[in-house]
């Protein structure tokens, strides 16, 4: 067309601080070759009304050209004036209305369980663990929801399913405004699950999956934000009520010691003040960076290093154990101690009168160790 003018481009339904959408193009007259006019204008803070046509998600946009008199004389006839329009990078901030059933994709999720990070043997009895399954949902609809798969991981990588009263489908509340949340939640204990003899293999993880479906049973009305989601969380409570027995752990720290001229000998006294109901046979081993082993601190490790407290009836603690032990270090096993770079600490540990007897922990109970060192020199005068 061989005028400029201007294209408005206005859509009724989509409203802004109440006023409609509305933005102009302008465009120049055509000379002989075809003028191609590239715009865009950003929506952000635009709501859209998808329900005034009485047809769903059908909105009108009106478009209108104005054309300036450019007095050519130029004939009109087999001339285009063509608009193309499109939206991109759509992201909407909340949505409302009936929002139909939709198949809900959920990946895999786990839960660590760090208390068995050092375990590597023996046996481990909660008399009540208990484990909560929280379903926290921002989305504005029913959800049908229903666990896939519920398993434990060991260490050595069994996995073993959590069977018992988990519901199905499983209790999905949903809020009634945007911008909250509603949770909902079961409980597994020893008497509706296997729980506990699951937490007694030691697992390092809990992994599960879900399968969702939206608006189920369908209500007309629903709600979506840009932050909406659907989530799931576990929490284990351990009441510290059990035994453990022949409940093996290890750990490694650093470790360095300067070497100081003239030490012919040393002994090390370690005293240990122990107010929890639980005895452990400890080894400590002088290790290089490569984890080969120089020595080890007790000569005799057979011997408990840390002696049960004495409890009552109740398994509760009445009076702390005082242990104390001397280990002789000559020249030889001290300069494997100045090489070493590495502490490997073995425990194996046992409560008072495991398994026959349950025993309590208390957060007042503390085990006091102390560790000295006397020495022999060679001074030359």
């Amino acid at each position: 067309m061989p005028h400029s003018g201007t294209l408005n481009v206005s859509i009724p339904d989509m409203l802004e601080n109440g006023y409609p959408f509305n933005f102009n193009v302008p465009f120049y007259a055509c000379t002989g070759t075809q003028i191609i006019k590239i715009d865009s204008t950003s929506l952000i803070g635009n709501s859209l009304d998808l329900t005034s046509t009485g047809m769903p998600g059908i909105f009108h946009i009106n478009y209108t050209a104005t054309f300036n008199n450019s007095s050519s004389a130029t004939a009109l006839t087999n001339k285009n004036f063509v608009v193309e329009s499109n939206f991109t990078n759509i992201n909407f901030s909340s949505i409302f209305g009936n929002l139909g059933s939709t198949v809900m994709n959920m990946d895999e999720d786990s839960s660590q369980i760090t208390l068995f990070d050092n375990f590597q043997n023996g046996e481990l009895f909660f008399e009540d663990p208990k484990l909560t399954f929280t379903i926290t949902n921002s989305i504005g609809m029913p959800i049908d929801a229903h666990l896939a798969s519920f398993n434990i991981i060991t260490k050595s990588g069994t996995t073993i399913p959590i069977s018992g009263g988990i519901p199905d489908p499983l209790p999905v509340s949903y809020p009634t405004q945007a911008g909250q949340f509603a949770t909902s939640s079961f409980i597994l204990d020893k008497s509706n699950s296997n729980i506990q003899e699951i937490i007694s293999e030691a697992p390092q993880y809990f992994v599960y999956s879900l399968n969702a479906t939206s608006n189920v049973p369908s209500v007309p009305f629903n709600f979506l934000t840009d932050s909406s989601q659907l989530k799931a969380d576990i929490m284990i409570d351990f009441p510290l009520r059990g035994y453990a027995s022949g409940f093996l752990i290890s750990d490694t720290v650093e470790f360095e010691l300067q070497n100081i001229e003239g030490i012919d000998s040393a002994t090390f006294r370690i005293n240990v003040d122990n107010g929890f109901p639980a005895s452990a046979y400890t080894q400590i081993y002088f290790a290089d960076s490569n984890y080969v082993v120089l020595d080890s601190m007790l000569i005799n490790p057979s011997a408990l290093l840390v002696e049960s407290a004495q409890v009552d009836a109740n398994g509760k603690v009445t009076q702390p154990t005082h242990k104390m032990i001397d280990e002789p270090f000559s020249k030889l096993r001290l300069n494997h101690l100045f090489t070493a770079k590495k502490l490997l600490i073995v425990s194996v540990i046992d409560t008072k009168d495991a398994p026959n007897s349950l025993i309590e922990i208390y957060d007042y109970y503390k085990m006091d160790v102390k560790i000295g060192v006397r020495a022999s020199y060679n001074l030359k005068f």
